[in-house]
């Protein structure tokens, strides 16, 4: 005898449940990178410029002149970017982060490496916001997306400066009077934040403390 046709169900309590807690997880992440907003970057030109020329000289130089000059040409260059409104501080990582061969850029991604440099450290505070999402907590599911948006961010922060990103050429380590890549793009350091998405709760955009040593 042909055996008894079999029928599955779809419907019920449970695969509802199941269907809430995918769609729950499903709407809800961490962003980490640089809002595509132009106007903390002005702020911050405007805020470096304001310095360099209200900070007195170093008492003690061999030669204030060159070092007034020196500052002078600094302040000039920011200017120049002040006067450039068309780009962002996230159009500046990109290029930073994928190069510019006309402009002579190498790359130098941080926020990439940086994520993934502290993944060991992300990967538990996202399975912690994954079954607070399933135990429908947002609150908690919002914290720990919180603390993995900030190991993330600070992660990328640290790499600025840091013998990880392409060297500077001879010419600009004249210039700046460093070799270290990127140091004086601090303002585009500080720009990165993460972005906390939780379904039922509104965005939460999280300016980072600065890493420590």
């Amino acid at each position: 005898m042909p055996a008894p046709p079999v029928t599955v169900s779809r419907s019920g309590p449970s695969l509802s449940r199941i269907r809430a807690d995918v769609e729950r997880l499903r709407k809800s992440d961490v962003l980490v990178g640089v809002p595509s907003n132009a106007e903390p970057r002005v702020q911050s030109l405007q805020s470096k410029i304001d310095a360099l020329q209200n900070r007195p000289l170093k008492p003690g130089l061999k030669n204030p002149a060159a070092a007034m000059k020196r500052r002078q040409r600094n302040v000039e260059t920011l200017q120049a970017r002040l006067g450039a409104q068309s780009i962002t501080n996230a159009e500046l990582m990109w290029i930073h982060s994928k190069g510019s061969p006309l402009k002579g850029i190498p790359a130098r991604p941080t926020i990439e490496p940086g994520i993934l440099q502290a993944r060991r450290l992300i990967t538990p505070e996202l399975a912690k916001a994954s079954q607070a999402l399933i135990e429908n907590k947002p609150d908690d599911a919002e914290k720990y997306l919180h603390r993995a948006g900030t190991l993330a961010a600070n992660s990328a922060k640290r790499i600025f400066g840091s013998s990880q990103l392409a060297p500077n050429a001879p010419s600009t380590i004249a210039r700046k009077g460093s070799d270290a890549p990127l140091i004086d793009f601090s303002f585009l350091r500080r720009s990165i934040v993460s972005v906390i998405r939780v379904v039922g709760k509104e965005p939460v955009t999280t300016p980072e403390a600065e890493p420590t040593d």
